[in-house]
């Protein structure tokens, strides 16, 4: 499911706020600035369709979603965890890189298109425009399209049932 699509680019602020706290986490493990194991936290008091955007975000960023953890000062938050992966082939004392061959060109490869993945999602969320939408109007827009999506089941459920054959059962009854 894509949450960002040409004809829904938007986001609002507090979604801008969680997509960029990700884009500079995805940005900083990339440059070795981000262990693997240190998670980019949210405070867990976000809306339904806040829920629903980072929910989407870690899917499409293939990153790992949490939702039960608490920070500190006893806050339940979310946390967003990074697959791991290793950054680079390790170096021996003698300063080979151990492992230097054709599965270390494949590593990195791979690494590399992985990368080309994240930066196409980054620069669909990054064009996204910035609305002043709260809660409620995305609560209204959520029911408009789910009775739009019944409208539209009732429709080809009635056309599908009208066109059956009508059964008169009165007729051949002894009477």
């Amino acid at each position: 499911m894509t949450w960002l699509t040409p004809e829904n680019a938007e986001m609002t602020k507090k979604q801008k706020a969680i997509f960029e706290a990700v884009r500079d986490a995805v940005f900083a493990r990339r440059r070795g600035e981000l262990d693997e194991d240190t998670p980019v936290t949210f405070l867990n008091d976000l809306g339904a369709g806040d829920s629903r955007f980072i929910t989407t975000l870690a899917a499409e960023l293939n990153l790992t979603l949490t939702w039960d953890e608490f920070d500190e000062e006893d806050q339940n938050v979310v946390s967003i965890y990074f697959p791991s992966q290793p950054l680079s082939a390790p170096v021996l004392e003698s300063g080979d890189v151990e492992g230097e061959s054709e599965e270390s060109s494949e590593d990195e490869e791979a690494i590399q298109e992985s990368n080309a993945a994240i930066d196409r999602v980054l620069d669909r969320y990054m064009g996204a425009k910035t609305i002043e939408d709260g809660e409620e109007e995305f609560e209204k827009r959520e029911a408009a399209r789910l009775n739009e999506k019944v409208v539209e089941w009732k429709r080809a459920y009635y056309r599908v049932s009208s066109q059956r054959p009508v059964i008169n059962c009165r007729s051949g009854l002894g009477g």
